[in-house]
Order: structure tokens, then sequence, then C-alpha cells
């Protein structure tokens, strides 16, 4: 026979008061010594239940200090890795800001180079073109001599010529010049 905690309370209140009152004795002596055996089977199994329960707990608790465990060392390891990350980052920034300042300090160096040859052309350009300038002068200067000497050297052929051909009796003006 098995019964609730509630219907064994309601059993023993019906007993004793059963018992007070003087009547039923054997029926509830026999109803309480049934009780009693059902209650002292189930007291074993009762604790056999408190115990896995307390087993039970125990468990649990060192789940729980295991998973607190394992989550303190996965919280270090995190707090380390970033750290590491932190450090890294901060190197590599060093080192982007050291490689951009060496890239600046390179290109303003390239540009103050161009713009020293592109002053430097620039000069040659003039330069260049005075000295053609004067050049050109120079040999349009002598072309006109070379010519004017040529002109005269042809004028002394030309009449030496003439007088070679025409036994120097005639002179100069005899024979007009072609223009």
């Amino acid at each position: 026979m098995k019964l609730s905690k509630e219907g064994f309370e309601t059993f023993l209140r019906k007993g004793l008061i059963e018992q007070k009152k003087g009547g039923r004795r054997s029926w509830e002596f026999l109803s309480l010594s049934c009780c009693w055996d059902s209650l002292i089977y189930r007291v074993p199994v009762l604790l056999t239940k408190l115990n896995d329960l307390t087993s039970i707990e125990k468990n649990r608790q060192s789940f729980v200090k295991a998973i607190q465990k394992s989550s303190k060392e996965c919280e270090n390891y995190v707090k380390s890795e970033s750290a590491k990350i932190q450090d890294t980052l901060a190197k590599f920034a060093k080192e982007k800001a050291a490689r951009m300042q060496s890239l600046q300090d390179t290109l303003s160096r390239f540009e103050e180079d161009q713009e020293k040859l592109v002053m430097r052309y620039e000069q040659l350009k003039k330069k260049g073109k005075s000295m053609l300038a004067e050049h050109g002068k120079a040999g349009e200067e002598m072309i006109a001599k070379l010519q004017e000497s040529l002109n005269k050297m042809e004028d002394v052929a030309f009449s030496s010529i003439r007088k070679t051909l025409f036994l120097d009796n005639a002179s100069d003006e005899d024979f007009p010049l072609d223009d």
C-alpha cells in the first residue's frame, strides 16, 4: 500500500482521533503497523534517493567548479592573447608610422630633386636658345662675310680670267659685271 504524504498525515490524524475516542483500536493498530511497514520499506529507498540527490548535487557543484575554473582559464587566455594582439598592433602601428615617414621623406627628396631638375632644364633650355641665337647670328655674319669675300674673289678671278682671255687689252670697264 503506497500513501502520499498528505494521505499519510490524514491517516495518522484519523487514527489518533479514533484512539482518543476509544473506538476501533485493533483497526488503528493494524493500519498504523501497515503504515510503519510501508515507511520502513520506503525510508531506505528515500535515503538512497537522498544519497543520489546529494551525489548529484556534489557532481553538480564539482561540475560548476570545473566550469568556473575552465571559464577563468579561458578568460585569462583571452586576456593574454588580447594583450599580445594589442602589442602586435602597437608594433605594427609604429612600424607603419616609421615606414610612412620614410616614404614621405623619400617622396619629398624626389620632389625637391624633380624641382631642381626642372629648373636646371629650364636654365639649359634658355641657355641653349640663347647659344643657338648667338651661333645663328655668328653663322649669319660668317655667311655674309664669306659671301662678301666670295664675291670679291669672284670679281678678282673673273677679272683675271678676262685679262688672260683677252690678253690684257681690255679693261674691266669694257665688260660690265652681271648682277
